[in-house]
């Protein structure tokens, strides 16, 4: 993982691996809440599509006037993630779910 996050901020993986042992905010951010594929898909499309499925899920969106924002719970964020790498059809079925659970239709 090192050398993904030496090419993400161009720099060294020895810098990286220097920085790891320093506790530094941003190594341990890169590795909480990515994977090396993640941070891979990133280096190379320039988006990690599994995050932009969950932004869609999360936007606010306008309807009638109004701003809805999707509540959704971790095992909701979890299964919406899971399915965004298999189906798009099932993942728009799980935000319609949130949606009517959220009294928004």
């Amino acid at each position: 993982m090192f050398k993904v996050i030496a090419d993400l901020i161009r720099n060294d993986p020895k810098t990286i691996y220097r920085w790891k042992k320093q506790n530094r905010p941003i190594i341990n951010l890169l590795e909480k809440y990515f994977t090396k594929q993640d941070l891979e898909e990133f280096l190379q499309t320039g988006q990690v599509k599994k995050m932009e499925n969950l932004k869609e899920a999360q936007t606010t969106n306008t309807k009638n006037g109004y701003t809805l924002t999707l509540d959704l719970t971790n095992e909701q964020i979890k299964k919406l993630e899971e399915l965004a790498k298999t189906s798009k059809i099932e993942a728009e079925s799980l935000i319609r779910l949130a949606l009517i659970k959220n009294g928004y239709i």
